[in-house]
């Protein structure tokens, strides 16, 4: 069917080992248990309550087979990106059984630890997080000059070309696009513009990206998402290029536009406060305790795609102004997003029709 998405994203602990198995030609299969939890507070008595799903999934891409064998164990926390299918089998009494898995293969499937060695897994070869913000400083500046933007850290704000640059204390932020502009990201092969939208009644989101090389598209990819609020829909957004760009463009400097402004501010600076906390922030109380932060498990796998790729440049442009990426992108979502109700109108209709007969 024109226009269909079917496309899991699991973020959750291994319930048991890996079991892997191989077929008569050696290829290896994983299978994995994997939970998800939802915690929730009883109205009436006030205690706190949790919901456990498991899940099976079915590793059959022989790289992240070669991964689960190694690295994934008991207890392990995994981002996973995979397809539904459901196959038809046989008990020992004959009887016809049915089992729903979740399918990792091919290019469009995602297995990235967010635990242990998983911080790593997701990185290429080099330094420590020193390194990493010394060569995020350094890209910083040449995008900065690309624009013709001059950082002057005595004057508290100003403004040249497409930048808004603002002092705050001893830091300045990071760089901010006003608007999209055709002089920032010059020189860069890659433009990618993402987005995420969601129904408050709901609750029910979409995310999406669209890449372009010398202005054509190559490249987009979108998602449907239950129990969602606007922040997740734009985290998977940015989450699912940056996936892609590792896959498909390793090494291909790419400038990442988001209409966002806690998202670019996430990936350019918080982030790195945060993962320095483990992944907590304090409040304006000096002396307050700490709090984890929102949606912890995708500003980590965030996190491990940009560490790993290392030339993705996370920018603001704003959004329903008519800038073509970003309208193409908001499309995507929304057309994600209202896919089931889509559906659920064409099943009625033909429904409808039926019965008429």
């Amino acid at each position: 069917m024109a226009g269909s998405v079917n496309k899991v994203i699991l973020i959750g602990n291994v319930g048991a080992d890996p079991e892997i198995r191989r077929t008569q030609d050696g290829r290896p299969i994983a299978n994995l248990r994997i939970a998800t939890s939802e915690q929730w507070r009883d109205r009436n008595s006030g205690e706190r309550k949790e919901k456990t799903e498991w899940h099976t999934v079915v590793v059959f891409n022989e790289g992240l087979c070669k991964v689960v064998e190694q690295y994934v164990k008991k207890g392990a926390k995994l981002y996973l990106e995979g397809a539904l299918q459901t196959r038809k089998w046989q008990d020992k009494d004959g009887n016809e059984r049915y089992s729903t898995e979740v399918v990792l293969q091919g290019f469009n499937s995602t297995l990235t630890m967010l635990d242990g060695r998983g911080e790593g897994g997701g990185r290429g070869q080099g330094g420590g997080q020193d390194d990493y913000d010394q060569g995020f400083r350094r890209r910083r500046r040449r995008a900065q000059q690309r624009a013709g933007a001059v950082f002057q850290p005595g004057q508290p704000q100003f403004r040249t070309g497409a930048l808004v640059l603002a002092r705050h204390g001893r830091r300045h932020s990071v760089l901010m696009p006003f608007e999209a502009d055709a002089a920032v990201g010059d020189g860069w092969p890659l433009q990618i513009y993402v987005d995420g939208c969601c129904e408050p009644r709901s609750a029910t989101g979409g995310w999406a990206f669209v890449v372009y090389r010398d202005g054509v598209e190559i490249a987009s990819d979108s998602g449907r998402i239950l129990q969602a609020s606007n922040t997740v829909t734009e985290l998977l957004a940015v989450l699912g290029a940056l996936r892609w760009v590792n896959a498909q463009a390793c090494g291909v400097r790419a400038f990442l536009w988001s209409d966002s402004a806690y998202v670019v501010n996430g990936c350019n600076q918080w982030r790195h406060i945060w993962k320095n906390r483990g992944w907590r922030k304090k409040g304006a109380n000096p002396n307050g305790r700490a709090r984890t932060i929102a949606h912890p498990e995708l500003w980590q796998a965030i996190d491990a795609a940009l560490l790993r790729h290392g030339q993705v440049n996370v920018a603001w442009c704003k959004g329903h102004v008519g800038i073509p990426g970003n309208e193409r992108a908001d499309a995507l979502a929304e057309l994600a997003r209202s896919m089931k109700s889509q559906d659920h109108a064409a099943r009625g209709a033909a429904a409808a029709e039926r019965s008429s007969r």
